[in-house]
């Protein structure tokens, strides 16, 4: 059944490519002049669909459909996505437990937290975001790559 939010869109998948058999992708958050800031090949896709999942939440399984949605209380507040100590200690805590327990079933002993970046508004400039607080690279703009990661510390 299709919901009324449901919405298509453009999204960019890295494109294959024979250099992924020798050399990672890899994007840098810094100007170099050794080496190109990225080595990203993407290819664009449009027309993709969005399926809302609220209220479906019981249709996936990571079993099943390889993710789920889980429901999730935290002690963070709004403003404690500002302090990337917060999100490190607490947050990622948090779900890592919350991601460990669901896993158990299937023998998971431990749990990684990838890309923990709090995406902001686009019209949100490095200059304005760090004088409201932001701390980079925590927080980026808003992606239209389908796949971003960055690695955080094991819990």
């Amino acid at each position: 059944m299709t919901s009324t939010k449901d919405i298509r869109a453009t999204l960019y998948y890295l494109r294959r490519d024979d250099l992924w058999e020798t050399v990672k992708p890899y994007s840098l958050e810094f100007e170099t002049d050794e080496i190109p800031r990225s080595n990203f090949k993407t290819q664009k896709v449009e027309d993709v669909p969005i399926e809302d999942v609220r209220g479906k939440e019981h249709n996936f399984s990571f079993s099943k459909t390889g993710w789920a949605v889980l429901e999730m209380k935290s002690a963070m507040t709004y403003e404690d996505f500002q302090d990337s100590n917060k999100i490190d200690n607490i947050y990622c805590h948090e779900l890592s437990l919350l991601i460990l327990e669901y896993m158990k079933p299937m023998k998971a002993s431990s749990v990684q937290i990838f890309d923990t970046a709090v995406r902001v508004e686009f019209f949100l400039y490095r200059t304005q975001a760090l004088e409201l607080g932001f701390d980079f690279p925590r927080y980026v703009v808003v992606t239209s790559h389908s796949h971003m990661g960055r690695s955080t510390p094991q819990f």
